[in-house]
């Protein structure tokens, strides 16, 4: 149905392009709930998602899983939005929120909170050892992939992985001990 619905659309079907949104706004919606900053933004990067796809209407591979690519934009929307929050609020490492985007942004429900779990991802991430804290810039930052880190490093991707997993644990628990349990990011 999308197929046809996406070459109606490419012709200049502005009913194509409603059904479009009809049949793919709530998925698109509910994803960017899970990783936008706040409910607010999520409601605009749910539009944002929708124009940038129709700017590039005319590109779109109709074999292409369409709610997949509408969801790859969503992903990057929300990637850009939390940059640009964390930006203001000048926090080091700007991505590292990555690292805990699909607990905090569930958990975060008013910006004194969030101000909160900020200040405690600040002194939970100055406890990383060095070495983490180069695998999660290079990760993170640079948005380098577990690999090409490895290979930057000269470490097997397994431990840039290892790494990974075990700072993330460490920054969780460091935060929930910090937030003294109330309010503590959950897995």
């Amino acid at each position: 149905m999308s197929d046809d619905l996406l070459i109606r659309a490419q012709s200049g079907d502005r009913m194509a392009i409603t059904a479009i949104v009809q049949e793919h706004q709530r998925a698109v919606r509910s994803y960017v709930a899970r990783l936008a900053p706040d409910a607010a933004t999520a409601d605009d990067l749910a539009q944002e998602v929708f124009l940038e796809a129709f700017q590039v209407l005319q590109r779109i591979d109709p074999q292409r899983d369409l709610r997949n690519y509408l969801l790859g934009i969503a992903r990057n929307r929300a990637r850009m939005a939390w940059r640009k929050q964390y930006a203001r609020r000048e926090v080091d490492g700007e991505v590292l929120f990555d690292v805990l985007e699909s607990r905090a942004s569930a958990h975060v429900s008013t910006s004194g909170q969030s101000d909160h779990r900020l200040d405690h991802l600040r002194a939970c991430f100055s406890r990383l050892g060095p070495k983490a804290l180069e695998v999660f810039q290079l990760h993170y930052h640079d948005e380098l992939r577990c690999d090409e880190v490895a290979e930057r490093l000269k470490m097997s991707a397994g431990s840039i992985r290892s790494i990974l997993t075990r700072g993330r644990e460490a920054l969780r628990s460091c935060i929930e001990a910090r937030a003294g349990g109330a309010g503590a990011l959950t897995p």
